[in-house]
């Protein structure tokens, strides 16, 4: 069996090593792949398509569209407890949920951002959750005690 993440190493890597020049034979061979593994099959061909776009534009020394902010698993004290992660695509954002959910590292996401074009700033994505509740979508509430940081 294989899994979205290793699947997506695997591609990343293969890409990594190639010829730009094979990159479009290989995302096609990436995608049959994840079709034929049938790693998630709730996953479209669109979105599989518009995931590896964003990994083409990582390989290429473009900027991340997502930045997850993490900390301390209930624990932040200051901003020194905060770090920062970048994310190219939905799966690498989904990643960093995966890995800062409060077991692995004693971390979690306080929050993801999203480079807005029309802003020319980042702004918080509310499709993903806050302060390590990854259901809780809506902007943060000042009254509760759960999307305050101290």
């Amino acid at each position: 069996m294989m899994f979205e993440w290793d699947w997506y190493e695997k591609t990343e890597e293969l890409l990594h090593k190639s010829d730009r020049g094979d990159w479009n034979k290989l995302i096609e061979r990436a995608i049959e792949a994840y079709q034929h593994y049938k790693i998630n099959e709730e996953i479209t061909e669109e979105e599989l398509r518009e995931a590896l776009h964003g990994l083409l534009r990582k390989l290429q020394g473009f900027p991340p569209t997502w930045l997850g902010i993490i900390g301390p698993d209930g624990d932040i004290e200051t901003p020194d407890d905060l770090w920062i992660e970048p994310a190219w695509n939905v799966i690498e954002v989904q990643r960093l949920w995966d890995n800062h959910d409060g077991r692995n590292f004693g971390t979690a996401v306080v929050a993801i951002y999203i480079w807005s074009l029309q802003s020319r700033s980042w702004i918080r994505d509310k499709k993903w959750g806050i302060m390590g509740r990854e259901g809780s979508t809506g902007p943060a509430d000042r009254d509760d005690e759960h999307d305050r940081i101290c």
